[in-house]
């Protein structure tokens, strides 16, 4: 029945989950058979004496999304895309030598077809490596299981809650929460001192600013900056990135759905008030020119060509700024500040949680094994690997401190992340509605209600209809 269902339900992902891909930290290139730091391979596979799930031979398919490359380290000689899920797949069947487990690297642009064809032919995965907002519209459709039998109140207190409340609908988590992509802002305090604008650097190991406040530091940079160096640089040419524009239109307190997540309610005063608030800042020349045409990356990258001081940053973008740096491809020196998402009512930023999910394959031997080899590696020692990217778990961003200080505010600062898609039904099939709208507001084809009127009345239409097809909201 769920399957005949979610056929119905393939056109929309096939078509739109394919918009869902981020921004890849391409540092190093891996296989590394590296056991967890300060644990030797053999005494971690030790520590762990639950009993099998199965004695019966059992083979998982466990397809990874390509987030991360290496085992613990994206530096490592050799190191590649699911190298992490084949060393703990060698390390589980040390303990279960009858669960072999196959690792499917899987690209952000195939993830579509490919998971469609697997669901017509009845050969889904048994586990997913993902982000929550391109796999939460198959738990929509009935072909994710809970994993609320494999989360303890031990995990649930070491995780925070704002990673939990974006895998969690209705009581139920349909995916263990791993790693994180952040969404701050970064801030070149070189040109901040060449402005002579200091004063305005936001307060904080992560800089938290109002609008106002936001908006006075730009107006301070202008004054001082070159003509051709920006004091902020804001982009609309396409889907990818646009959860830092969903987050700086909700600045004045707007939401994007109703609380049960049946209504797009960004078009109310609030939003609009924030799309106008952005569109002045276009006014006063604040922002680099034909933000309708530039991506997240290009913003990114006139960032870390010190053409702009300020523009949407996280760890991934870090990363490569560090990298740069000690490969001599990004100019010395370059003193970067991160900060929260200008926001009214304080610190603000978003994640995408990566983690891992079942599939209702209907075999509950593979079933039991997928959630077992899951809590395997999602907890400690294995759960260091998480330091790859932002760790949710307190226990692991805490050795963080004294290695990486920088990382461990980032993930310190999750706390603060706001739900972008609050679950929403169809999310991937909406974005593609939204950056056309700010386009035409940044483009004065529309003002900033009018296009927040057109996005609100077209993508409702979608919501509608995705509501009602949604297993989770109709049971």
């Amino acid at each position: 029945m769920a399957k005949k269902w979610f056929l119905r339900f393939i056109p929309i992902l096939l078509g739109m989950i394919m918009l869902s891909g981020c921004g890849k930290n391409n540092q190093g290139d891996s296989t590394s058979s590296s056991p967890p730091p300060g644990t030797d391979s053999a005494g971690a596979a030790s520590q762990t004496s639950e009993p099998p799930v199965t004695d019966e031979p059992v083979k998982l398919t466990c397809w990874f999304e390509a987030a991360f490359r290496g085992v613990y380290d994206q530096t490592e000689p050799g190191a590649d895309f699911g190298d992490f899920h084949r060393y703990v797949a060698e390390e589980y069947k040390k303990i279960h030598p009858n669960v072999d487990i196959e690792v499917v690297v899987v690209g952000p642009q195939e993830r579509a077809e490919k998971l469609s064809v697997a669901v017509q032919s009845n050969e889904m995965p048994d586990l997913m490596f993902d982000t929550h907002f391109a796999l939460f519209d198959y738990a929509h459709a009935g072909i994710l299981l809970p994993l609320n039998d494999i989360i303890t109140p031990e995990d649930r207190e070491d995780i925070p809650a704002a990673a939990w409340d974006n895998v969690t609908l209705n009581g139920n988590t349909y995916m263990f929460p791993f790693t994180s992509e952040d969404g701050h802002m970064g801030l070149n305090l070189d040109l901040f001192e060449q402005a002579g604008a200091m004063d305005y650097v936001p307060e904080g190991e992560i800089g938290q600013w109002t609008p106002e406040e936001f908006r006075d530091a730009l107006r301070a940079l202008k004054k001082g900056l070159p003509e051709d160096v920006y004091p902020f640089v804001f982009y609309c040419g396409g889907p990818t990135g646009d959860t830092w524009n969903n987050m700086l239109l909700r600045m004045f307190g707007a939401q994007f759905f109703n609380e049960d997540t049946t209504e797009i309610v960004l078009n109310d005063e609030k939003g609009v008030k924030a799309l106008d608030f952005l569109l002045s800042l276009q006014e006063e020349g604040l922002i680099a020119p034909g933000c309708e045409t530039l991506t997240v990356e290009d913003a990114v990258q006139i960032f870390l060509n010190k053409k702009a001081a300020v523009s949407v940053f996280n760890v991934l973008h870090y990363n490569n700024l560090m990298k740069g740096l000690n490969e001599g491809t990004i100019e010395k020196p370059f003193n970067l500040k991160f900060a929260y998402i200008p926001n009214e009512e304080g610190p603000t930023c978003f994640t995408y949680v990566f983690g891992s999910a079942v599939f209702a394959t209907g075999d509950e031997k593979k079933i039991a094994a997928a959630k077992d080899f899951i809590k395997f590696y999602s907890s400690p020692p294995y759960s260091d690997a998480s330091m790859i990217m932002l760790p949710f778990r307190n226990s692991v961003a805490d050795k963080l401190r004294e290695t990486n200080p920088t990382m461990a505010q980032l993930a310190e600062s999750l706390q603060y992340s706001k739900p972008f898609n609050q679950l929403a039904p169809g999310y991937l099939e909406l974005r593609a509605l939204f950056f056309p709208e700010l386009q035409a507001a940044f483009t004065g084809q529309k003002t900033a209600q009018e296009a927040l009127d057109s996005y609100a009345q077209k993508g409702n239409e979608i919501l509608k209809k995705n509501v009602e097809k949604s297993k989770l909201l109709n049971h």
